[in-house]
Formats: C-alpha cells, structure tokens, sequence
C-alpha cells in the first residue's frame, strides 16, 4: 500500500502536495502528526480530503494551496520531453532510438536542523520520484557547538511521502566533543551520509548527489542524468576517479528568501555529484586508497588537492597507474576536481538559461531563525543578534533590499535581478510557478523585516533607556556616599 502512496507528488493545506493518500496508508504515529497540524478533517472518501503537513516542532513557513494535480502535470511536463533533445541541451550522449535506458540510480544526502516544511516542500516539488534512496543527518549540535533539539528523526515517513522514495533514512549525530567545532564538525556530520548509502544499498555504479538541504539539480537535469548514455563525470573508465574529471557540479541561480529576490550574476556551485566506483566506503579502496589527510582532518594533504591550482594537485597528477584516491564526503563540498554542469541551449535567443540548480537561501520562516542560523553555524557573525539583518552578510543585504524594494548599492557584491521571477529564463522551479504562492511569500519576507527593524529598534531604544538609568541611578550612589562623607568631615571637625 505504502508504494502506492509513494507515486503522490506534493501536499497543500486544501488538499495539495498529498491530497490522495488516504489514512489508512500511515503508520499511527503519522496520524498523530497530521492532527497536530490541521484542524480534524472529513474521511478521504467524503468531500474534504485529509491534509498532511508536518508540525510539532517543524516550522511551517509559507505553503502553496495549489492541489496536486497542478504539481504532478507540471512534472510530467518536464518528465515527458524528448529525452534525446533533453540530452543534447547538456551536451550529453543521448540514448539511441532503440535503446530502452536503463535508468542510473541516485543516490541523495543532505544535511537538516531549522529549515521550514516550505523549504521541504520546495525541494520535493523539484526531485519527487527521482531518487533510489535518500539519507538525512540531524545533529544535536550546531557548528560553534550551542545545544539543538532533535526535530526530524521521527519524520521518516513524512518525507517518504513527500519526496515520492520509499527507502528513506534520518540518521542521528551526536558528538560531544566541544573542540569538534565549525567545518570540521560540519564534514565530520557529513559522513554520516555516505554510511547511509552503503546501508541503503549504494553499488559502485550508482550516482552519489550530495546537497543542502535547500540546494537542489532541476527536475530536467535529473532526468537527463538518469537516462542519457555518456556522461564523461560518471565514466569511471575514462578518469579512474583522476582529479578533475570525477565531481559533477550544478550551475546554480540562488534565491534569496523569496521567489522575487534572485541575485544577478551570482553562480553558487553546489549540489554535487559523484560516480559510486570514486566514493570513499563505495569504490574499491584497494584499488583506489584513501586521500592522504591533514591530522585526520577534512583537509586533503598537499599535493592531493589541498588548491585548486596544478600545485594542489601536484602529487595527485604524478600518478602514474591509476590508483587515484577516493572522494569523502567533505571532498563533495570543497575539492576543486571537476566541472559545472551546464545547460547549453544551441540558439542564440534560447528560452533556457545555463543553469542546473537552484539554491533557495535563507527560505526560513521568521528572522530569529535567520538570526540563530547565522550566529551559531559554520561560519558565525559574533553580533548576528543585535546587527540589521541587511549588514549581516551580502546574501541577506540581496533579501533586505529588496523586501523593503531599496536600490541597490552599486558597491555591493551581489544584486538582484530587476523584474524577479517574471524575467526569468527556463528551467524555473516547479514549486514557484504557482504564482499566488509567490506573491504570499514575498509579502511574508516584507512583513517579516519590517517586523524585524521595529523590534530591533525598540530593543536599541530600550538599551539606551536601560544606560541612562543605570547611569542616573549611580550618580545619585556617588551623591549620597559625598554628602555621607562631607557630614563625616564636619563631623570630626
């Protein structure tokens, strides 16, 4: 029953993402979940159809009410396409006319803590059917080591449902090491994933795809990866994992909170994929060894990818018999070996761009979470409480400006797109095609910052207050103990 559930691809509150999964498809303690978000509904069979969006200590965000049918024909549209044309559009070698492709198989991890069901949802709407297996690492520690609550580990089969995978794992990290801290805690968590996929069954001939939680390939590029024939990146026999020719990196037009906020000419480079045969724990480690490590930490020894120039890779290219080392998870995120995956339309006045991802940053659903996020993860801002959320980093003065519709400033690093989301072109993410979700969410980032400014001006207000009484209540100490000791004074006089 439940793989009948699984085929379903989004939930909106009126019906949405899950609208056909009846109850009787879930565990009890799914039902439970589905009661604490929505108030009680009518039974499947009757007018009202039950809503399942998680709650309890999930934050919600901003969720479209679109039902899934409008999702699901928005995906058959893209799943549909002429494969060999959709091959062609990355340059890769489509499958010929009398092949039936036997699909690869991904394989996907992802880090979780705070984000929103949105975000989820968002993700989902873009990669529903498409992975093997899925695996998802929760801490309960953030980078800089403050204490977190465990949210997620008892959603797994709420985000089977969503993601439309039936083999799906949340695994638990805790190390209580507190000098275990920053990036080398974050890649320590990451590896996590890949014992994930050894235990989910991953093969050598398998994709691995390694991503934020709010990084994802489009839906087309996906496709392409699981039916075209030659894909050079996940040709294990024309690199031997040799540096350069192994990771598979998106070309990635970033989202800035809102549909509407996109930055201009900013390429963010992640997700990532690798071939199984070049993964550390996957391929054949007597053939291919570890990389050599600095004091066991996430960074590669010199010469073996410690720079992106020939000189970080100089004893890696000395070579000579193909024993090329193997790629951990951290190796995912920070080596430079491999190219962007690009779309490469042929005509001059393509509607498709060049991109092959989207990262939706920061798509959190208040700003105290913005706040936390920045405070106490991988790369902190000391006063992430007290700054304005526009000076915090130039991603957020990208959201910041355009929430409050200011100019931007010609000395900053990243600008947004003039015109939004409507002067985008192709691929666009399914999830924002509905436009009155867009519309909802932008507005909720306005109110959002808005609410945001007035609080943190009222604090600063407040603290100002608190000084100037502080000091006026010391001045009258200072009075009291002078007029004390000039009456003493007088006294012994």
């Amino acid at each position: 029953m439940l793989l009948l559930c699984l085929a379903v691809t989004l939930i909106s509150r009126s019906g949405g993402f899950l609208r056909d999964i009846t109850a009787s498809s879930f565990d009890l303690d799914l039902l439970v979940v589905a009661a604490i978000v929505s108030a009680p509904r009518e039974a499947h069979n009757q007018t009202k159809e039950p809503s399942f969006r998680h709650g309890g200590d999930m934050s919600t965000g901003i969720l479209s009410e679109r039902s899934a049918d409008f999702f699901r024909d928005l995906q058959e549209t893209v799943d549909q396409d002429d494969n060999v044309s959709r091959c062609l559009r990355y340059r890769f070698t489509p499958p010929s006319e009398s092949d039936q492709p036997k699909k690869r198989r991904i394989f996907y991890g992802s880090l979780i803590a705070d984000e929103s069901w949105e975000l989820f949802e968002i993700v989902a709407a873009e990669t529903n059917g498409i992975f093997e297996a899925m695996v998802f690492v929760e801490s309960n520690r953030t980078q800089n080591f403050s204490h977190r609550r465990f949210k997620r580990l008892n959603h797994t089969h709420s985000l089977q449902a969503l993601f439309g995978t039936e083999r799906v794992q949340i695994r638990s990290f805790v190390n209580e090491d507190p000098s275990l801290n920053g990036l080398s805690r974050e890649h320590k968590q990451r590896a996590e994933i890949i014992k994930g996929w050894k235990d989910l069954g991953m093969t050598q001939d398998d994709v691995g795809l390694l991503a934020d939680a709010d990084e994802t390939f489009t839906r087309d590029f996906l496709r392409a990866i699981q039916v075209c024939n030659d894909i050079p990146l996940l040709n294990y026999e024309k690199h031997r994992c040799r540096h350069g020719s192994v990771k598979l990196k998106g070309k990635t037009l970033v989202f800035e909170s809102s549909p509407e906020c996109i930055a201009k000419q900013r390429t963010w480079f992640h997700p990532d994929m690798i071939i199984g045969y070049c993964i550390e724990g996957i391929g054949n480690e007597t053939m291919h060894p570890k990389a050599p490590r600095i004091f066991e930490s996430y960074h590669r020894a010199k010469g073996f990818g410690s720079g992106c120039d020939a000189k970080g890779w100089a004893n890696e290219t000395a070579i000579a018999d193909d024993r090329y080392p193997l790629y951990d998870a951290s190796d995912f995120r920070r080596t430079c070996a491999g190219h962007f995956a690009i779309l490469n339309p042929e005509e001059p006045q393509s509607k498709y761009g060049r991109y092959t991802g989207f990262h939706f940053h920061n798509f959190f659903a208040d700003a105290n979470a913005i706040r936390f996020k920045y405070r106490t993860f991988g790369h902190g801002v000391k006063d992430a409480y007290f700054k304005p959320l526009g000076e915090m980093s130039n991603d957020l003065r990208v959201m910041y400006n355009c929430a409050r519709n200011i100019t931007d400033d010609q000395t900053q690093k990243w600008k947004r797109l003039p015109g939004g989301f409507n002067e985008l072109l192709l691929p666009l993410p399914i999830y924002f095609q509905d436009a009155i979700y867009r519309e909802k969410r932008h507005q909720f980032i306005e109110t959002i910052v808005t609410a945001d400014e007035k609080e943190r001006i009222a604090k600063a207000k407040s603290n100002k207050l608190s000084r100037k009484r502080r000091h006026q209540f010391l001045q009258t100490i200072v009075k009291a103990d002078e007029k004390e000791r000039n009456a003493k004074v007088r006294s012994n006089k």
